[in-house]
Parts: C-alpha cells; structure tokens; sequence
C-alpha cells in the first residue's frame, strides 16, 4: 500500500517541467495583480448602506480613522498565509484613488464630507479566535466617529478587515455603512477605495451567517470544549441550518449582500413538475432577474431545496445552487440550475449510502437564505429507502389502512391487542422492529416461536406495499 501511495506522487512528479529537463516559465506578475485584485472586488460584501452613504461623493474631502487603515491585514497566518511581493493598505489605495488631498488620516477636519472608520481581526492556524467581539478600543472608535459624524451631518462608513464574523449590535444601528472586505489580499487598498468611489459596484454574498452574538451560534456551547478536546455537536445543523431550524435571527443571514442598484426576481418557472431520481435527467429551475436600479451591478441568484416530508431529519431548506450574473439597468437576464437526484440525496448513517426519498420537494430561489420569494414544487419518482419495513414509525403504518390490515392479520392478538394500541396512542414515532423486540421480552415462549416466524411474512407484505 505505501508503495501504491509513492508511485501516485512520482506520478504527478514525472509530469513537471522540471523533471523533463525544461525550463519553468515566469510568473506573470501582471496576471496575478489582476486576479488578486478581481477576487478582493468579487468577495466584497456590501453589509449596510442608507442615506446615500454609499459610494462617497465625488470631489469630496474623507476623512480615515484607525490603525489598520495604514497597517491592513492582507492574509490569514500559518497554513492560510500568503507571501506576496507587496500590499497595497486602505490608506495608500485611498490616497491613490481621492488624492493625497482628499484624504486625511486621525480625524475628521472642517469641511470633510464622509469619515471611514477601519478595523481589522484575523487568526491562523493554531490561533483560533475565543470570541466573536471587536478589540474594545476598536467599538469606542467606531461609537465616537459615529456620534461626531451626526454632528457634523455627514456619512460614517466602517470598513471591516477581518477574517470572519464579528458582533456588531453594539454598533451597527449607529453608522451609515458597512463594507466588508475579508482579508482582501495584496490589492486589498486599491480594490476597496474602487467600492467606496463607486468604480466598482459590490456583489459579494455572505457565505456564512453572522450572529448577533456569539451565544447565538450553535458551536457555543461546544467550541472550545474542554480538556483538549472539541465536541462538534451541531450534527448538520451548522450555518443558517441552525438558525432557520432554531428560530434564532442572525445579525445578517448567509448569502446577504446588497448592491449600488436594485434587483428584481420573478417568474421562476420548472422545465417538469416530475424527476425521476434513476433516469439521470435533471429538472431545470429558471429565473428572470432585472436591473431595476441606475448603474450595472451583479447579482448571486440562489436555489434551495425544502423537503417537508423526510424520514430523516432535515434542515427547513439547503442551498443547491446559485449562479452569479452580471446585468444592465433596465436589462432582464434569465438565469438557469438544474436540479438532479444528487440535489436530493442525503446520508443514511443507519443504511450507510446516499439515499433519495420519493416524494414533493419545493424549490425556492432568491437573493439570500432569508428573502427567497420565489416557490415551486415537483414530485421525486423512485425506489423508496424507507419502504416500509423494520424501520417505519408504528404510526405512520396504522394511517396507511393497507399496512394497518397487514398489521392486524399477522400480528398476534396479544401484540395488537396490548401492545399496538398503545404505541399508536403515545408513542407513534415507535419503529415496527421496536415493537418486536419489545414483545419478543414479554411474550411466552410458544407465542415467541410463533411472532418470529411470522415476522417475515409480515416485513414482505409491508415491503410489497408501494409507499
């Protein structure tokens, strides 16, 4: 077996320049400027925008505040570190873009028409955060700006440099704006002062959920545990899974991200109400989107899948798809996203295989996991996992008037008579399999030897049934 691993690397190995006795080509410094730069214009995510804060007037004087405009976080740390030739901070892409003129660092003079308050968080690998909260002096920053900003009557736009989610309810009602640039790369000055100018419009989505506070998230009681060791709790109910399920309101929901102009989703349309999980021909979901607003913007169309009647447990509604499309005012662009059996699959821990369960699905699309306007429905056609069987809940076999006569004819009187009545009454959830372990205890031996061999006869006849 090592030698089957080794000869896959030398593989790989055998295939490089370097191997065959050329020559690596140059990297072209020119090509990851602008890529650098496309990914940090991409990835911001436009959090807050009201009273025209956003972009900033044209001509105008800003005022910065903050150390980490001049000292800008550009990359995370240990296995999430990247070395590059250079970066370009807030301050400098600021001064580049308004004028060393336009610009003045530490506080807000007569005259400045905008002030822009920057902090920053980061971690690295070994140097996980143990909170949620901004550095104190950073919130007190970002509250004193906000209040001399409503005195001067002018705009306060906080920019945030950070790795991740952070809590911003102590705050957040009191500025006017909020960009978020990640840890935005080396381009990171040149990509974020384009946004705040408007030469560049935000599209970026949340693709995680931010908390109002950190107790709010379901790892809270969980992370960092304790001892050395993590109890990762949360089963698939982690992200917005949780607080849809929970009923908690995040401070921005995932997929959230606003725009310099406005969108309108509608007439969402399936290409068949019917998907046959075996025939490997996908449904096609469409979508009409329109630019309702006044500048060319991006919008992230995104498809969820709801399953209201799953064996298993499910979350309310799991994202399956999303397409990012770029439209011109008054322009309306149709966007598409099949829907296949592998939209529908989940893991059976119990069966130990990806499963499909027959039955309606509905689709809903929108703009974020909380604003999905957009409903349809079509029928899954297929084997069924959870025929019934062993496995099926006593009461969902006594509502199907099939499975109860099969129930009734083959179980002893003893078992239906004292057992099944009350399973039905408190404990509905109860699987068939439980009811016969349960009686095989009780039952005599001769009414044992009897129940078994009619267990057989009954697991067919359930399983003939076509659910």
């Amino acid at each position: 077996m090592l030698d089957q691993r080794v000869a896959n690397i030398l593989r790989i190995l055998l295939k490089l320049p370097a191997f065959k006795g050329r020559r690596r080509d140059a990297i072209d410094r020119a090509f990851s400027v602008r890529l650098a730069r496309d990914i940090a214009l991409e990835g911001a995510v436009l959090l807050k925008n009201e009273h025209g804060a956003l972009p900033v007037a044209e001509g105008g004087h800003l005022a910065v505040l903050g150390e980490n405009a001049r000292h800008s976080i550009s990359t995370g740390g240990g296995s999430a570190g990247v070395i590059s030739p250079y970066v370009v901070s807030l301050w400098e892409g600021l001064q580049a873009r308004f004028g060393e003129d336009g610009v003045t660092f530490g506080q807000i003079p007569d005259g400045a028409t905008a002030a822009i308050v920057t902090v920053g968080v980061t971690s690295g690998e070994g140097r996980d955060r143990k909170t949620l909260e901004l550095p104190a002096e950073d919130v007190a920053l970002i509250q004193e700006t906000a209040r001399a900003c409503r005195k001067a009557g002018i705009p306060c736009i906080v920019v945030l440099n950070v790795c991740g989610p952070v809590e911003m309810y102590e705050w957040i009602d009191e500025v006017d704006a909020v960009l978020l640039i990640w840890l935005a790369g080396q381009e990171l000055g040149h990509t974020t002062a384009a946004l705040l100018a408007g030469d560049e419009n935000p599209s970026g989505k949340l693709p995680l959920t931010f908390p109002r506070v950190y107790r709010d998230a379901p790892s809270a009681l969980n992370f960092p545990g304790e001892l050395g060791e993590v109890w990762y709790g949360e089963g698939i109910f982690v992200g917005y899974r949780y607080y849809e399920a929970k009923g908690v309101a995040p401070q921005f929901p995932f997929g959230y991200g606003l725009s310099y102009t406005t969108f309108r989703l509608d007439n969402l349309r399936l290409s068949s109400d019917v998907l046959d999980v075996e025939s490997g021909e996908p449904i096609v979901a469409a979508v009409d989107v329109t630019n309702t607003g006044d500048c060319p913007g991006k919008e992230v169309v995104q498809l969820y899948i709801a399953d209201p009647r799953s064996t298993v447990q499910k979350p309310p509604k799991e994202l399956k798809g999303f397409a990012k499309v770029a439209v011109a005012p008054g322009q309306t662009v149709t966007v598409e996203m099949a829907i296949g059996a592998r939209s529908l699959q989940h893991y059976d821990s119990q069966l130990k295989r990806w499963c499909v369960e027959p039955g309606t699905f509905e689709v809903l699309v929108g703009t974020s996991s909380a604003d999905v306007p957009l409903r349809a429905s079509f029928e899954a056609v297929g084997p069924n996992p959870y025929a019934y069987g062993p496995r099926t809940a006593i009461g969902t076999l006594v509502e199907d008037p099939r499975a109860r006569e099969v129930l009734l004819r083959l179980l002893p009187q003893a078992a239906s008579a004292a057992i099944l009545g009350l399973v039905v009454r408190f404990a509905p959830d109860l699987p068939l399999e439980a009811l016969f372990n349960n009686w095989m205890t009780r039952a005599p031996q001769a009414d044992a030897d009897q129940f078994s061999s009619l267990k057989a006869q009954l697991y067919a006849e359930l399983a003939a049934i076509k659910v």
